[in-house]
């Protein structure tokens, strides 16, 4: 009677009355199904049990709640650089506090003084691995925040803790916050980075460029950046990238580099990542041709479509590229344009030559 009871009285808290629960499961049996085990329910056929459906509801929020969590933690695509795709690269420094770099020393210089610094820094920040790509591109932006800086004096100092002026000397020892060089490294954000680096133009540049910059794409560092007092030099930045012969050979389409991972005759050049290897990146231009660090010349393998390669200079037309409309690079002996098939992204992705139809595969900001 007890056991007859509790048995009532379970039926009704799982929703249903003993007497149905036995018609369903007599039903069940009549079916020539495998009978269901004691205590169970069986529900009719084309209804999702009440136990069911509260699974699938609970997994349906787990979801959507996990969907939710992905999207906003991963924040928009190319927040940290225009060129990116996704996240920033595996091993990368962390990006360094917007405006951890205050205003340099006071900027006094005539227009010829603007010229020949921003040429020295040109040359630096060019080696250093900025990419040339365009008028208002990573290249030109570091140069001018250099002369906005510090007039691209690569002995500038600045003691943040008194804000006065200081000297290279005079500072050696201190354990005030000290912004140096060309690029006013901090000496208490990067106390990684000696004063023989920091006071000396290419390894500041190199700074700038991998620890400040996050590779060349993130200027927030500089507050002349996030002010704007860059832009009063951009002029005279972008006439001393204009002047350059040696430099990056950059995509206008994926902002990626030309590169010569093996820098000996016949090997392709393909697209790497700017100054992931800056030393395999830099062309020097001379007479409608792309020379090397060793002294190889960038040359279409064929006189039709197909690979580039590197090849003993010579006076082939094969070797010649000259500049045309929408920054092409025509191949006189190929009678084709410097191209990045398929517009592709990928680093290692071989580049060849190809139609000169207009396209952003086909436009090159070149040294």
């Amino acid at each position: 009677m007890l056991a007859a009871r509790r048995d009532r009285a379970g039926a009704a808290r799982m929703g249903g009355s003993a007497p149905g629960m036995l018609g369903e499961v007599q039903e069940h049996m009549r079916s020539g199904n495998t009978p269901a085990p004691p205590g169970s329910l069986v529900a009719p056929e084309g209804v999702v049990p009440v136990i069911r459906r509260s699974l699938v509801l609970a997994a349906a929020v787990a979801s959507l709640a996990l969907l939710l969590t992905t999207t906003f933690s991963a924040g928009p695509v190319g927040a940290v650089s225009a060129g990116s795709a996704g996240g920033r690269p595996a091993g990368t420094p962390p990006l360094a506090r917007p405006g951890v770099i205050p205003a340099g020393p006071t900027v006094r210089m005539s227009p010829a003084q603007a010229g020949r610094a921003a040429r020295r820094c040109a040359s630096w920040a060019s080696k250093a691995g900025f990419a040339n790509n365009g008028p208002s591109g990573h290249l030109v932006v570091a140069v001018a925040i250099a002369l906005a800086e510090s007039s691209c004096d690569p002995r500038a100092c600045l003691n943040d803790t008194t804000h006065r002026e200081c000297t290279p000397w005079g500072t050696r020892h201190s354990h005030d916050s000290i912004d140096r060089g060309a690029w006013q490294i901090n000496s208490h954000y990067w106390p990684n980075v000696s004063n023989n680096c920091a006071y000396d133009g290419l390894c500041a540049a190199r700074t700038a460029y991998r620890l400040v910059s996050a590779d060349g794409t993130y200027f927030k560092a500089w507050t002349t950046y996030i002010k704007g007092i860059y832009k009063r030099y951009l002029p005279a930045a972008r006439a001393a990238v204009r002047s350059l012969r040696t430099g990056t050979l950059t995509s206008a389409h994926s902002g990626m580099c030309a590169a010569y991972p093996r820098d000996r005759r016949g090997a392709q050049v393909r697209l790497a990542r700017c100054g992931s290897a800056s030393n395999d990146q830099m062309w020097t231009m001379s007479r409608a041709k792309l020379h090397t660090r060793r002294g190889l010349c960038l040359a279409a393998q064929n006189h039709r479509s197909g690979p580039v390669i590197l090849e003993r200079c010579s006076g082939r037309w094969r070797q010649q590229w000259w500049g045309r409309a929408a920054f092409s690079l025509y191949n006189r002996g190929a009678h084709r344009c410097l191209t990045d098939p398929g517009s592709s992204v990928r680093p290692g992705h071989p580049l060849s030559v190809g139609h000169c139809l207009r396209g952003r595969d086909k436009s090159w900001y070149r040294p």
